[in-house]
């Protein structure tokens, strides 16, 4: 799956770019996570693996290999409040990680605007 933004006027994000991780080029968390961007063009955004999360009705968004990204396949999208992932007080960077303590089930549920999903934490 590609993960895309949608246009959002307040924050400047164009529409279209694509979520993204590698383990190179300033994107290493450490040896075993990479924080996760937003990226345009083809190049650079993830194809990623979503499948059934360890909670019922929710999702695991993995990572397939991006051989130019130096990110391996596998690796679980990530969000938590603490360990250098703190952006501000309502806000928390996102990563990947390998293994299956740090990346999280995640919701999908429909959109504010027409063919669109949001992707939130849960609990």
């Amino acid at each position: 799956w590609r993960i895309l933004t949608t246009a959002h006027e307040a924050g400047q994000q164009k529409a279209g770019w694509g979520l993204s991780a590698w383990h190179a080029h300033g994107a290493v968390r450490n040896g075993s996570s990479s924080w996760a961007a937003v990226h345009e063009g083809d190049h650079w955004p993830m194809d990623w693996t979503i499948q059934p999360g360890k909670k019922p009705n929710t999702w695991r968004i993995l990572t397939t290999a991006h051989e130019a990204g130096q990110q391996k396949a596998g690796w679980g999208l990530s969000a938590w409040h603490a360990h250098g992932a703190v952006r501000n007080g309502s806000s928390s960077w996102a990563a990947v990680h390998e293994g299956d303590h740090w990346p999280m089930d995640w919701t999908i549920q429909p959109g504010k605007k027409p063919n669109t999903w949001r992707i939130l934490t849960t609990a």
